[in-house]
């Protein structure tokens, strides 16, 4: 049968999966950029005082002072973040401090200095810290020492080095200080066409972009300064963040697998190249990826809900709950530690062991903090523990504490609607369309209960705003198609392609097609082979089973057709039209007693009008066309 046919069937038979967990920025992980503070742990990578740092040099380049620095009489030092590798390289240099016509000289020869590599429990280890870089005063007479606004010497500068890079990024950082951001953004530019690799002033011009929130700039910018510095840590992992931030996770991954290769065994870059595979659902390369950053780190709370996260989303819950109850053995604080609970709740709820997760939920809420859902997965717990007036009473609360919730809105009216009470039901889904307008669950609610009230067109014009607002509508197309089938045929059709188009593989778009085509009596062969293919992709979904069963019989497979349905029944997925379509082969077979049965069992689960009046019709009560 139609998956969208049955208010229970659309949306909230999988409240779990779709109302209770939420949108997928709201079940996430958080997201930890800082490297953790640990101890006990085998240090990667040494915290070096500058002097010490120093101190280890074995090959020393000098910096060679920029003329235009000469000219202006620009003196003093630079201070240089420095990274080494265990053999000793410099795999990263950046200027943080100093004068803005030095900070390229100093870091570019920085990057070419050696030193001793240090050691850890006579191990290779990296080494951090800061180098200082002294530039002596070469010119003492030089034509801006009498000057005092830094935008005016910056000025005089390039007017008297027009072919300076090193002026026109002094200039720009001037006019940065001064708030004249446009000015900057064309003095950076200047600086970058007269050095294509000036690493310093394409920073300089990126944070320009990001502080006005300019996404394509930022990433147009990032391209060039890589590809003119294709081995500059500081870029790639800037780049990397920023494709991350775009969510253009793909092309993030494989920026900071460059930088990885650059500087092997970073938590930073470990840390983030996780989050990206697992916003791309590759999720056995997440696990891998978190594995090693807990070599590097193992009690680190950020990785760990990581972890958790990611075996919660291949369904391996016993793992989850491990990983999850390993956090809450720390006892350390951590700012998600909320979170923890709840996801560890929802775990459980999977697996069904629904006492402990009732205990989790009330646990969690008991907590200071706040995090989205808690009322929703406790009410989900009470649902399936046949608790119904616990559910209804905790989301009632959870309506109070948390108003602006749409998943304790949409979970209510989803309670009434189980009790029968879809009126009381229809505000709550109407407020949960208005607190998340972007998000598929609201809408598909509204509309079923608005079908369920026999307010079609509220129904319609619901979905065509649903699937005008949300991203990916492919379900609400299926829910409008399958409204449309009876009254606007071409129209319905029309939507269950375009479904289809957007993603081949929906199984409730085949389901749906393919069984209406089936009532349609048009094209069996071809509306057989969709629901099929829904089946396989959902071997117990007992609607998909209802109409592969349905299409079985319309062809002429009585055999098939039982057999179909038979399965359908064993699950927990239970309707009227399913007892009714068995009945229909039981009929067929001559097994007028048995078809009389699952009629009446039919009759029982309180159907539409329509359908009493057609079963009715199969028992010999009542005419078929009888109002």
């Amino acid at each position: 049968m139609s998956s969208a046919s049955l208010f229970s069937r659309v949306f909230f038979f999988s409240v779990v999966v779709l109302s209770l967990v939420g949108s997928d920025s709201a079940y996430a992980s958080p997201r930890q950029d800082k490297a953790p503070q640990e101890t006990g742990v085998p240090k990667r990578v040494i915290q070096m005082r500058t002097p010490d740092l120093e101190a280890a040099v074995t090959s020393r380049v000098e910096p060679v002072c920029p003329a235009v620095a000469i000219w202006a009489g620009v003196s003093g030092d630079v201070a240089v973040r420095v990274l080494i590798n265990q053999q000793g390289d410099v795999v990263s240099a950046t200027s943080i401090a100093g004068h803005a016509l030095l900070k390229n000289a100093a870091a570019t020869a920085v990057r070419d200095w050696k030193f001793k590599p240090a050691e850890t429990d006579g191990k290779a280890v990296k080494m951090e810290g800061m180098v200082n870089i002294k530039f002596p005063t070469l010119n003492p007479s030089a034509a801006l020492m009498g000057k005092v606004e830094d935008i005016d010497k910056a000025k005089a500068a390039v007017q008297g080095n027009p072919s300076s890079p090193e002026a026109y990024f002094w200039l720009a950082t001037a006019y940065d200080d001064d708030d004249q951001n446009q000015e900057a953004v064309k003095a950076f530019k200047k600086a970058i066409e007269l050095k294509s690799n000036y690493e310093e002033a394409y920073a300089g011009l990126i944070e320009l972009y990001q502080a006005s929130k300019a996404t394509a700039d930022v990433l147009r910018t990032y391209q060039e300064a890589v590809e003119n510095n294709p081995h500059s840590l500081t870029l790639l992992t800037g780049q990397a963040k920023a494709f991350s931030d775009a969510k253009r996770y793909a092309d993030a991954v494989e920026v900071m697998k460059r930088a990885i290769e650059i500087n092997p065994d970073d938590f930073n870059s470990l840390h983030l190249l996780a989050w990206d595979y697992m916003q791309l659902k590759r999720f056995d390369e997440a696990v891998t990826t978190i594995i090693e950053e807990l070599k590097i780190s193992p009690d680190y709370p950020g990785a760990l809900h990581n972890l958790g996260w990611t075996y919660y989303q291949m369904k391996r819950y016993d793992d989850a709950i491990a990983t999850y109850q390993r956090i809450i053995n720390l006892k350390t604080p951590y700012s998600g530690l909320k979170a923890v609970n709840r996801e560890m709740g929802l775990a459980l709820l999977q697996l069904n062991r629904l006492a402990e997760a009732i205990e989790v939920f009330n646990q969690t809420i008991e907590m200071k903090g706040d995090v989205a859902s808690i009322y929703c997965g406790l009410a989900a717990a009470y649902l399936r523990s046949d608790r119904i007036d616990e559910a209804l009473e905790s989301l009632k609360k959870g309506v109070q504490e948390r108003p602006r919730d749409s998943c304790v809105h949409e979970n209510l009216g989803f309670v009434y609607a189980r009790m029968g009470k879809v009126q009381e039901a229809e505000p709550y889904f109407r407020k949960a369309v208005e607190l998340n307008p972007s998000g598929i669950q609201g809408y598909g609610m509204l509309a079923t209960a608005l079908r369920q009230l026999r307010r079609d067109a509220e129904a319609e014009s619901v979905l065509r705003q649903g699937i005008k607002t949300v991203e990916d509508n492919t379900q609400l197309r299926v829910m409008l198609g399958s409204l449309l089938t009876k009254t606007r045929w071409s129209e319905a059709e029309a939507q269950f392609k375009e479904a289809l188009r957007a993603d081949p593989n929906n199984a409730s778009a085949l389901n749906d097609y393919g069984y209406y085509l089936v009532e349609r009596g048009e094209r069996l062969d071809e509306a057989l082979k969709m629901v099929q293919r829904a089946v396989d992709l959902a071997p117990d979904n007992g609607a998909y089973l209802d109409s592969l069963g349905w299409a079985h019989f319309k062809l002429g497979h009585i055999d098939e057709a039982e057999r179909c349905l038979d399965k359908a029944l064993k699950g927990p997925y239970k309707s009227p039209v399913l007892y009714e379509h068995l009945g229909d082969i039981y009929e067929k077979q001559g097994r007028r007693e048995l078809s009389f049965g699952m009629w009446q069992k039919a009759l029982a689960l309180k159907p539409p009008p329509e359908v009493v009046n057609r079963l009715k019709a199969k028992l010999g009560t009542e005419s078929p066309n009888k109002k």
